[in-house]
């Protein structure tokens, strides 16, 4: 199962895999595996529409529970915000290894908050920084840039006045 983990499917995939008692390998019995419950509000509702971020597909990553969905949300928001920059600078330092881990980074938190447009462009700007290839890596990160920014604007929104 690849992440971004969709709680379904790896329930799904892990009632396959695992192996009952009784049953050897060779004559699995599916397991009786369910996903936990969603989760029950906890606190102020999130707005239903959020540009960049699909709200619905990231707190079923998180089971419904919306504690644990807006501290990844605040979490991205402290620690994303400056992301392409930061990027542009270690590049110019000519670390590509952190650059990479970077863009990684970038990709890995916007899948699991469902910001989709991020991850696929991190995702792009990860594989041409390994590329090598400078005027590439230039057009991927002002791709980024403004697809992150709107998903930051969109977070600031939400937290504008909240402490977290």
């Amino acid at each position: 199962v690849a992440k971004p983990i969709e709680p379904e499917r790896l329930f799904a995939v892990l009632a396959k895999r695992i192996v009952t008692k009784g049953s050897s390998r060779s004559s699995r019995r599916s397991a009786k595996i369910k996903a936990p419950p969603q989760g029950q509000k906890d606190g102020e509702d999130l707005p239903a529409n959020v540009p960049g971020i699909d709200i619905q597909e990231g707190l079923k990553r998180v089971g419904g529970n919306q504690r644990i969905y807006r501290k990844l949300l605040a979490t991205f928001l402290a620690t994303k915000s400056d992301a392409v920059r930061e990027v542009e600078m270690v590049l110019n330092a000519g670390d590509t290894d952190t650059a990479e881990r970077l863009a990684h980074g970038i990709k890995g938190v916007a899948g699991n908050i469902s910001a989709k447009g991020v991850h696929k462009l991190a995702q792009d700007l990860e594989a041409v920084i390994k590329s090598g290839d400078r005027p590439k890596i230039e057009k991927a990160m002002k791709r980024l840039a403004p697809e992150l920014n709107t998903v930051i604007g969109s977070l600031q929104a939400i937290f504008e006045g909240v402490e977290s």
